[in-house]
């Protein structure tokens, strides 16, 4: 029997939607992870779904291959979801000689945010930008402000900070400096800065889908998101979809695919930061994967896609089931449950008089020193709508507090 093996997951359960939709079209499922204990609070655990479990090192791509090169079954295609085991997973496929796996080339220029502005220099979507990998001498180099400072190889927010004088960015230097030398999952943070000009704009998010058959990517729709002011950039709520079957949506596909075959990127999915104002395009980042904040389970809300199943068959470059019977009609939120202040929070409550779809609040209690990032959100409330002004109504309500009761001390 053909394996589809999955190389880690994000805690929001994705590598489990996979292993799901894998056995759903007759293929074995084997889930590679470093430890098995990480995913016991996951959203859906993939230990629990998976035909096989091995336990491999996976930021060890000697020991991932060792693994691989004895396995004795055949290996369809090697997938994964957190931004840290990306470029193992393309090593392993170009290894296994995996036909139109995306290559391991464009999984490193969307994986190291300064590798992207690289690729992009000197096209229509160039942004200035340098790269401080001295720690030493970082704060003394003259930067032009405003601009938008975080580490290469983070994600989540973390560390990224909009600067306007040289003590905000003294501060941001500082701050990723002393970031703990593994984060969350276990990966080696670098240090490494990138500097970029700040753009104006509203922020938005593009889910694509990479369609073998029509050699494209395809649009499934746009993230509107909320994201605190300035100076960071901690997003707290999304809409899905914005904008559907406008001139927006359609330049919006255009814009994307352009970017993407500029990398060369493909067979995969494509989860797309970007600003789009004045007639200015504006990469913020790209992710091949589904997109995280819980945005595949918006989409399948509102029109019905199986996000995953979409993800499994791009990389096994096989047609896409679902695109064409999308269903109608709605919107559907996520609004996330934040606290800018410090301090220690002791208990949360939500009026769920407004037929809250779901209501998951964080483990408590908790301290509180800011929101800097995506890791001092304290909970999410999801909900759907017929129609997209009323919904974001709603949302600007539930930021502003209303139906929400923060217990702090």
């Amino acid at each position: 029997m053909s394996v589809v093996a999955v190389l880690e997951s994000n805690l929001a359960g994705n590598g489990a939607k996979v292993i799901q939709a894998a056995k759903n079209k007759g293929y074995k499922t084997l889930f590679i992870c470093g430890n098995k204990d990480e995913y016991q609070s996951a959203v859906m655990n993939p230990v629990d779904f998976a035909d096989e479990i091995a336990v491999v090192d996976s930021y060890d791509i000697a020991k991932l291959l060792a693994f691989f090169s004895s396995y004795p079954e055949k290996i369809e295609v090697v997938m994964a979801f957190d931004d840290f085991r990306m470029i193992q997973a393309g090593i392993i496929n170009e290894y296994l000689n995996i036909p139109n796996a995306p290559s391991v080339k464009s999984l490193l220029t969307v994986r190291f945010k300064h590798l992207l502005r690289e690729r992009l220099k000197g096209t229509e979507y160039s942004v200035n930008f340098q790269l401080l990998d001295n720690q030493e001498l970082a704060h003394d180099i003259l930067l032009d402000y405003p601009c938008v400072i975080k580490p290469v190889d983070e994600s989540g927010s973390v560390g990224v900070k909009i600067c306007y004088s040289k003590s905000e960015s003294d501060d941001a230097i500082e701050y990723i400096m002393a970031l703990p030398k593994y984060n969350g999952r276990g990966f080696t943070v670098s240090k490494k800065i990138l500097v970029e000009e700040y753009i104006e704009g509203d922020e938005f998010s593009a889910e694509l889908v990479w369609d073998n058959p029509g050699n494209s990517w395809k649009l499934l729709g746009v993230t509107r998101k909320f994201v605190t002011p300035a100076p960071f950039c901690v997003e707290r709520a999304h809409i899905f979809p914005y904008a559907e079957n406008s001139d927006f949506s359609e330049q919006t596909e255009h814009h994307a695919n352009t970017v993407l075959n500029k990398i060369g990127l493909k067979s995969t999915f494509a989860h797309m930061e970007f600003k789009f104002s004045d007639g200015r395009f504006s990469i913020i980042e790209i992710n091949p994967r589904l997109g995280g904040d819980m945005i595949t389970d918006l989409m399948s809300s509102a029109r019905g896609f199986n996000a995953a199943e979409l993800m499994l068959e791009a990389n096994l470059n096989l047609p896409l089931s679902t695109i064409n019977n999308k269903k109608a009609g709605i919107c559907s939120a996520i609004v996330y449950i934040t606290d800018d202040h410090k301090g220690h929070v002791k208990g949360i409550t939500v009026d769920n008089g407004n037929d809250l779809a779901q209501v998951n609040i964080y483990s408590l209690p908790r301290t509180l020193n800011g929101l800097r990032s995506s890791e001092d959100r304290l909970g999410y409330m999801i909900f759907s709508g017929d129609n997209y002004n009323i919904t974001a109504s709603r949302v600007c309500s539930y930021l502003a507090g209303n139906g929400i009761t923060i217990d702090k001390e």
